[in-house]
């Protein structure tokens, strides 16, 4: 198998198959430092500023707004998406997913503020449409909703936030009538 061999960390060949290596697409072209044109011939100097560009000032504010993006929150969200169908089958699992995702969402934020390949990969994979940050944000409320309702035990997915619906209602000032032994058995 031919492997791609380039060196996108400066250090380490990379070992991904000729063709297939995501990192290629964010390799600049030696051949064509500034770019292709439509036809694939090599651009001969940069390219004009965008009409917005007027000066040094305006590009430097792009570059500052494109590195000070803070991909924690949609890291934390993607592996919240991760745990949810894991917490049916291996509870333990998914509460180490959401118990450890901030530590990881974390880091990895910090390493795509200073490396752009970093960056552009996790533009990629966190760019689930515009309706990603919906699904995430709503995710916690549908688990809570499932577990008030009986659909989801609140062992499989305590990690989530959730709480008992019992814990709600007291909340709420609504009495709740004790769970004992003898009262499962009869409802059963």
């Amino acid at each position: 198998m031919i492997v791609c061999g380039e060196k996108h960390d400066g250090v380490t060949p990379c070992a991904e198959p000729k063709g297939k290596c995501p990192m290629v697409s964010l390799v600049k072209d030696p051949d064509a430092p500034y770019g292709r044109k439509a036809d694939g011939t090599p651009k001969a100097k940069p390219g004009r500023p965008s009409s917005g560009a007027t000066g040094t000032a305006s590009s430097s504010r792009a570059k500052k707004s494109k590195a000070s993006t803070e991909y924690a929150p949609a890291i934390e969200g993607l592996f919240q998406l991760i745990a949810f169908p894991v917490a049916f089958a291996y509870p333990a699992d998914a509460a180490a997913i959401t118990h450890y995702a901030p530590g990881i969402a974390k880091e990895l934020d910090a390493l795509a503020q200073v490396r752009p390949e970093v960056a552009a990969a996790l533009d990629r994979v966190l760019s689930v449409g515009p309706y990603g940050a919906v699904i995430a944000a709503t995710l916690p409320l549908v688990i809570q909703l499932l577990v008030n309702h009986g659909v989801i035990p609140i062992g499989a997915v305590s990690s989530f936030g959730v709480v008992p619906k019992e814990t709600i209602l007291r909340g709420l000032g609504v009495p709740v009538e004790e769970k004992t032994e003898e009262s499962e058995r009869e409802a059963a």
